[in-house]
C-alpha cells in the first residue's frame, strides 16, 4: 500500500479545520505539511516525520498526529505510533470521519496486542524500464498536486491530477484517492467504482482492516444511491442523461445515480428532441414517461417539428381552457353565493325593523 494513501483523509481534515495560529504560523505548518507528503510519497518516512513533527509544532492541528503515527508505523516504532494515534482520536473527537476512526482503532488495537499493522513499500519500476520510471515520477507529480489541492478543499481539481495520475500509471493505490474525492464532491456511483476498483487490483496489496472498512463504506454508499426508471412511450429513440448516451430505447435498466437534477433528452429517428430535467433525492426510486407522438419516416424533419409543435401548443391550450373553465365555474359559485348571503342580510334587517 502506498504511504500516500494513508494521508489523503488527514490532509483533506487539515485543509478543513482552523489553525489556532496567526495565518503566518499556519504557512509555514502547511509548508511543512507539504514537505511531509512529498517526502512519505518518496518512502523517505524519517525525513516526512520530521517534517510533520515541525507542523505540530508551529501549529498543533489534531489531524497532523494521524500522520505523524502512520510515519511511526512505517518505520516500526509502535509505541510512538500507539501515543500519536490516540492523541488523534481524543483530540480530534467526532471531527474524525467515521471510518477514519474505525480503522485508527483497528491499528491500535492491533499495536496493543504487539502486532505491528503491516505496510506495504509501493511497488518499484523494474530498473532500467526508463518509460515506466518516467511515467512513475510524472504520476508521482500529479499526486502531489492533488494532495496539495485537497488540503485547499479544492476536491474537483484534486480529482482530475488524481485521475491523471492513474492515467498515466495505474497503480491501484491512487483508485482510494480518486473514490475519496467523489465521496467529498457527491458523486456516491463512482466513488463505488472506484473502492470496488482498489480492494480488486490491489487484492492482498490492501492491508488488513482496510478492506472491511472500504466495505462498509461501499454499503453506505449504496444505501444513497437513486435509481432512475426511464420509459419511451412511441417510436425507438435515442436516450441521453446529462450528455451521457444510454443508447436507444427501451432503456433496459434503471440508471443509478446521486442526488441532484438531470436533463433527459431523447432524440427520435423522426421529430425533434424531447427534453425532460428531473429532480432525484437520495435513495430515491424514480419513474419517467416520455411519449413520443408516432410521425411517418417520409416526413421531413422540418414537417416533423411543425407537428409535433402544433401537437404540443394544441395540449398546451386545451390545458389553459380546462383551467379558465374551471376559473369560470368557481367565479359563478361565488356569485352565487355572495348573492345569496345579501338576500339573506336584507330580509333579516326588514326584519328588524
Amino acid at each position: 500500500m502506498r504511504i500516500r494513501d494513508l494521508f489523503l483523509g488527514a490532509l483533506l481534515a487539515l485543509g478543513a479545520a482552523p489553525l489556532a495560529r496567526a495565518d503566518n504560523s499556519r504557512d509555514v505548518a502547511r509548508a511543512h505539511y507539504a514537505r511531509g507528503v512529498d517526502l512519505a510519497n518518496k518512502n523517505s518516512y524519517a525525513e516526512a516525520l520530521q517534517e510533520f513533527n515541525q507542523a505540530y509544532i508551529v501549529s498543533p492541528e489534531f489531524a497532523v498526529l494521524y500522520n505523524i503515527g502512520e510515519c511511526h508505523l512505517a518505520l516500526g516504532h509502535p509505541t510512538d505510533a500507539s501515543e500519536a494515534l490516540s492523541r488523534y482520536l481524543r483530540d480530534g473527537g467526532e471531527r474524525i470521519p467515521p471510518a477514519r476512526r474505525e480503522l485508527v482503532k483497528q491499528q491500535l488495537e492491533m499495536l496493543e496486542s504487539g502486532r505491528v499493522p503491516e505496510l506495504q513499500p509501493p511497488p518499484r519500476p523494474a530498473p532500467g524500464a526508463g518509460t515506466a520510471v518516467a511515467a512513475h515520477e510524472t504520476a508521482r507529480a500529479h499526486v502531489a498536486r492533488g494532495n496539495d489541492l485537497a488540503s485547499h478543499n479544492q476536491y474537483g481539481a484534486a480529482l482530475r491530477e488524481f485521475s491523471d495520475a492513474y492515467e498515466t500509471d495505474p497503480d491501484f493505490a491512487t483508485l482510494y484517492n480518486i473514490g475519496q474525492c467523489h465521496v467529498a464532491l457527491g458523486h456516491p456511483v463512482e466513488a463505488i467504482d472506484a473502492f470496488t476498483r482498489y480492494l480488486r487490483d490491489g487484492g492482498d496489496r490492501v492491508p488488513s482492516g482496510r478492506g472491511d472498512l472500504l466495505g462498509a463504506q461501499i454499503a453506505m454508499l449504496e444505501s444513497r444511491i437513486a435509481e432512475l426508471t426511464i420509459v419511451i412511450v412511441g417510436p425507438d429513440a435515442r436516450v441521453k442523461l446529462d450528455g451521457r448516451d444510454l443508447g436507444r430505447s427501451p432503456v433496459a435498466r434503471p440508471i443509478r445515480l446521486g442526488a441532484g437534477k438531470y436533463l433527459v433528452v431523447v432524440i427520435p429517428d423522426t421529430g425533434p428532441p424531447v427534453e425532460r430535467e428531473v429532480d432525484i433525492a437520495e435513495a430515491q426510486r424514480m419513474k419517467l414517461t416520455i411519449r413520443l407522438p408516432f410521425l411517418p419516416a417520409g416526413w421531413s424533419s422540418a414537417t416533423a417539428a411543425r407537428v409535433t409543435a402544433s401537437a404540443a401548443a394544441a395540449a398546451k391550450a386545451a390545458q389553459a381552457a380546462g383551467h379558465a373553465n374551471e376559473a369560470v365555474q368557481v367565479e359563478r359559485i361565488r356569485n352565487a353565493s355572495s348573492q345569496q348571503g345579501s338576500s339573506g342580510g336584507s330580509s333579516q334587517g326588514g326584519g328588524g325593523h
